[in-house]
């Protein structure tokens, strides 16, 4: 431009929006960055963290106002938290919708499922693979479902393995 007598002008801009990554340590800067900016995004819309710089927030997630996000939560994919929800420390939540008034208590993985309202899981549950929860459920401590309906009211309350399975309403299924 210089050169063919064209007018060169400088833009001020923050370097946080242009700083390059050659290093590791240069990712994890950025990295840092954008998941201050993402927490920054939630709380401003009514969530709450517990030691936010220890969760992490993937970008297509979507959190419901009143939610609560624990310690080292990771929450992936295409993921929706509905209102009123809280999240308990280092679970996992990946590619799931999660309806409001929802506990996910401490240490549970959930991927690819659908979770109803008023519902609790775990600690230390499971849920994989096209697991579809109704409204009212009690998923208990060290239970594990994969690829199974349970029904409205329906409690599976710890030690349990449902897989390949349809539970109807109001069902009780015992320790092992």
């Amino acid at each position: 431009a210089s050169q063919e007598k064209l007018g060169v002008k400088a833009v001020s801009v923050p370097y946080d929006l242009v700083r390059g990554v050659n290093t590791l340590q240069d990712l994890w800067g950025v990295e840092q960055i954008k998941r201050s900016e993402f927490i920054k995004y939630w709380m401003a819309r009514g969530v709450r963290f517990e030691l936010a710089q220890s969760i992490h927030i993937d970008i297509n997630v979507s959190i419901g106002a009143g939610s609560f996000i624990g310690t080292g939560v990771h929450l992936l994919g295409n993921t929706v938290i509905g209102e009123e929800c809280f999240i308990g420390a280092f679970t996992i939540i990946e590619d799931t919708t999660i309806a409001d008034n929802t506990t996910i208590h401490s240490h549970s993985v959930v991927q690819h499922s659908v979770i109803g309202s008023n519902v609790h899981v775990g600690p230390f549950a499971r849920l994989r693979q096209n697991v579809t929860v109704g409204n009212d459920v009690q998923i208990g401590n060290f239970v594990e479902v994969k690829t199974a309906t349970i029904g409205q009211a329906t409690k599976v309350k710890h030690l349990s393995y449902i897989g390949d399975a349809t539970l109807g309403e109001s069902v009780n299924i015992g320790a092992g």
